[in-house]
């Protein structure tokens, strides 16, 4: 714009109100606060009364028209193909000028009434643009009188044209800027807890698994975690021989749950078939499907058993699916399967959470498959240990049980024997070695062999547990043992006891009432021969035809947070309500309903009738 054209406009224009309007296009934010400026401060500074705005979207090519006056408030959208005088401008990028209202009722006789009621009668429409020259809306003005619209009138609207142009292109890029951070502001915050839950879910399958001490187990827990966070159903398959076999299942949904359970060990899949587990499970890599269980139904045969399988396969859901194989050094050790019945495939975010939860599994499995080791050498050991048969002989009949611990290798510590050192003269010898698992099971068979040997010498029993206790401290200085043995006379009914550390024999008399034996308090075994004063001490009693008694190890009576004294009492209202039952019904009654479902320490029970003939 050259200075004689400045001057012009400044002969000619209400120069406060074009600085008004500069003002305020400056601060808007918003297309609206543009629109709301121009129609505010565009009427005065044009020299008439009336200002709007109307903006053009280019993607839709619909054209809004704003209204901010007390003649009209609001919004009206138009086809960018509408006969108004904001699209005709827009499409021309030609201003559109109604110098009255005859002019008006010429071209837009439809909007004449609306003009007039308005109080106007000139109206002119000019194309907005932006910085590059593209027309991305309209500016209308009014007049209450017709106009002349010389050169100087027109440049003056350009001039408010040109200043709302720039002031719109500024603004719509900013709310396009403010909605794109917006956007990837909302976009963080969703891949952040997406982030947080798979977090979660890891934390929480880490702590579930804590301490599980059986593959099984592990898979079971799982498969729930799975269908909880990522999936409607999973199952994991292990090899076994040359098939692969489903060892777990579950479903989202608590109906469909028992479905998926009959899938364990069901339909196994042969390493040299098609099915996309086995695929898997050869090629040790993660696969992705669109419609799983349609995939694995191509794939089978035309067995009857096949259509069973693939039937519930559509039953629990036919959706987007994900296959990760479980590795262990560096071979799979099992396929984790998860199907969604609906909603979307998973991404590439999904499936390298799942390579990461493989991942945890897989360290919890080799812990596990050490569990597993330890607990079969220890049993190994302990089956060993404890003896083949129990010793018959008239006037005493003998049973005896034992439970192993309900959890992780919490086998070998507890043990029991039984055997004739004469004719009519039986030992019975219950024993609890500090510790479980192979260790204890190895002391445990070395101290029943040893104190076999020294009661049949015989040392009696308070030399016999002496001499154990020193041979103990010297071969394993670090073990220690509770033991209780006693003799019984089958003929006259004379028993002896002696006790390094353990509880006292109850003992249930014909007519059912029970007594727990009193006796002087010696250290256990590892520790006795250290302190000659407190040896074990021998103690006698008669029993009579009828009599029964008990051994037990401290597993039967101790329960975490209950006093000693409890568990003694419930043992001897057992054994009582028992009395009634032979020995060995005896013995099973009273581990099944003294135990608990699931206890932490293994149990022995050893039961003598006397006066019984076998």
């Amino acid at each position: 714009m050259s200075m004689d054209d400045h001057v012009e406009i400044a002969a000619f224009t209400d120069e406060e109100a074009v600085w008004r309007l500069a003002r305020a296009l400056a601060s808007s934010l918003t297309p609206s606060d543009v629109a709301e400026a121009l129609a505010h401060e565009g009427g005065a500074a044009a020299g008439g009364s009336f200002a709007n705005m109307a903006v053009l979207d280019s993607e839709s090519g619909r054209v809004s028209v704003m209204h901010h006056s007390a003649l009209a408030t609001g919004m009206e959208t138009y086809d960018l193909t509408a006969q108004v005088p904001a699209c005709d401008a827009i499409r021309s990028g030609l201003p559109v000028l109604l110098a009255s209202d005859t002019e008006v009722g010429d071209r837009y006789p439809h909007l004449l009434a609306e003009i007039q009621a308005a109080g106007l009668s000139a109206r002119v429409s000019v194309p907005l643009r932006s910085a590059d020259d593209t027309t991305i809306g309209a500016a209308g003005f009014g007049w209450p009188t017709p106009q002349d619209f010389d050169a100087a009138q027109l440049r003056r609207v350009d001039l408010i044209a040109q200043l709302t142009g720039l002031a719109l292109e500024r603004t719509i890029g900013h709310t396009d800027d403010r909605r794109n951070s917006e956007l990837q502001r909302s976009r963080a915050l969703d891949e952040a807890k997406q982030a947080n839950a798979r977090l979660r879910t890891l934390a929480t399958l880490s702590s579930n698994l804590t301490g599980v001490g059986t593959q099984a187990e592990i898979y079971h827990r799982v498969s729930r975690a799975v269908v909880e966070s990522l999936a409607d159903w999973c199952t994991v398959v292990v090899p076994v021989g040359e098939e692969l076999v489903r060892v777990a299942g579950a479903h989202r949904d608590p109906v469909l749950d028992g479905l998926a359970k009959r899938l364990v060990g069901a339909y196994p899949h042969h390493f040299s078939g098609p099915s996309p587990g086995v695929v898997v499970y050869r090629s040790a890599h993660q696969l992705a499907f669109d419609h799983l269980a349609q995939d694995i139904i191509a794939d089978l045969d035309d067995s009857v058993a096949s259509a069973a399988y693939g039937r519930t396969l559509q039953i629990l859901g036919d959706g987007p699916g994900l296959i990760t194989p479980i590795m262990t050094d560096d071979h799979v050790a099992a396929v984790l399967t998860m199907a969604r019945g609906s909603g979307p495939k998973f991404t590439e975010d999904d499936a390298a959470f799942v390579r990461e939860l493989a991942r945890t599994v897989a360290s919890f499995l080799d812990d596990a498959r050490h569990v597993e080791t330890q607990r079969e050498i220890a049993t190994a050991l302990q089956d060993a240990a404890l003896p083949k048969a129990l010793p018959s002989l008239d006037g005493v009949k003998i049973a005896a049980g034992y439970r192993a611990a309900t959890a992780g290798i919490q086998v070998g510590g507890d043990w029991y024997d039984a055997f004739e050192l004469e004719p009519g003269r039986i030992a019975l010898v219950v024993g609890d070695v500090a510790g479980h698992g192979v260790q204890a099971a190895a002391v445990m068979a070395q101290m029943r062999n040893t104190l076999r040997a020294h009661l049949f010498a015989p040392f009696g029993l308070s030399e016999s547990l002496t001499r154990l206790s020193r041979l103990l401290a010297t071969q394993e200085p670090d073990a220690f043992a509770t033991i209780i043995c006693i003799e019984i006379d089958s003929r006259s009914g004379e028993l002896t006891w002696a006790s390094a550390g353990h509880p006292a024999p109850i003992v249930v008399s014909g007519d059912g009432t029970s007594a727990h034996l009193c006796g002087d308090a010696a250290p256990p075994v590892g520790w006795m021969h250290t302190n000659a004063s407190r040896q074990a001490t021998e103690h006698q009693l008669m029993l009579k035809p009828g009599d029964r008694v008990l051994l037990f190890t401290d597993g039967l009576i101790e329960r975490r947070g209950i006093d000693l004294g409890i568990g003694i009492a419930h043992l001897m209202i057992q054994s009582e309500q028992t009395r009634g039952l032979g020995p060995e019904e005896a013995c099973e009654t009273i581990l099944r309903d003294v135990l608990a479902a699931s206890h932490e320490d293994d149990v022995c029970l050893l039961i003598a009738d006397f006066g019984a003939s076998v």
